[in-house]
């Protein structure tokens, strides 16, 4: 009779770990589907490849400019999760996209090719002001962005944190051709100099503002300061095409 009710017992127990896995199996694939299920997550083309990324709308917002942050290696997601909050909070639609290359080396056609895909779906999206496109990179991301942001007169203004000296932008480009109208460069002082080479090969309406062991790159969107005046730079010049105000003008040091 005691090894009956010791046979029961220990059925018991099986029966429940077998029916505690299955829950969490079924828990863990429902977790798994809903992340594949991405609902920000989109796709878009340009010139033969594709390209994903995530959008993200502020909350009641009409028609809000559009911000493309082009992502660079070694950028973690609290980075970035930090940037996009950012921006949500002050009345931007996010577009987040990885760079395209390999073990920190961008591909450069790639990499350009992208950036002319996302500034396309962006203008095609009919959630966000077509005329209110932003661009932001960190690092070399900072380089791409500000060639793009240059080499496309219809782009509001650029974020260059960190940027690369400009031989990164490869053998056809030059200092000459950093003639976008807005651009706010950010970095720490290590990196000062290579700020400071494309702050004054910039023309028209430019920032600049150095911030002492701040870090490179993405390091710099986890101080509340950075991202504070980086949304005031994007403030000031959202709803306008060519800003004459003294907050855009000036130079912060």
């Amino acid at each position: 009779m005691k090894q009956k009710i010791q046979h029961r017992a220990l059925t018991f127990v099986a029966l429940m770990i077998t029916a505690a896995g299955f829950i969490l199996c079924s828990k863990i694939n429902d977790v798994r589907t809903a992340v594949a299920a991405n609902p920000f997550e989109i796709t878009f083309t340009a010139q033969g490849y594709s390209f994903k990324g995530e959008f993200y709308r502020p909350a009641n917002a009409s028609n809000p400019p559009v911000a493309i942050l082009i992502n660079h290696f070694g950028n973690s997601p609290a980075r970035v999760e930090a940037l996009k909050q950012n921006l949500l909070s002050h009345g931007f639609a996010a577009l987040i996209y990885n760079m395209p290359g390999k073990m920190r080396l961008p591909n450069w056609g790639l990499a350009a090719a992208s950036v002319t895909g996302a500034i396309a779906f962006a203008k095609n999206e009919p959630s966000v002001n077509h005329n209110e496109i932003f661009l932001i990179g960190a690092s070399v991301g900072a380089d791409i962005m500000a060639s793009a942001g240059a080499q496309n007169p219809k782009i509001s203004g650029v974020v260059a944190l960190s940027p690369r000296p400009l031989w990164f932008l490869g053998p056809n480009e030059s200092p000459s051709k950093m003639d976008q109208a807005n651009i706010f460069v950010v970095s720490d002082d290590r990196d000062a100099n290579d700020a400071k080479a494309l702050f004054n090969a910039s023309k028209g309406h430019k920032q600049i503002k150095i911030y002492p062991g701040y870090g490179h790159g993405g390091q710099l969107l986890l101080h509340a300061d950075v991202q504070r005046d980086i949304a005031e730079f994007l403030q000031s010049l959202a709803g306008r095409r060519t800003v004459l105000g003294i907050s855009a003008k000036r130079q912060l040091n």
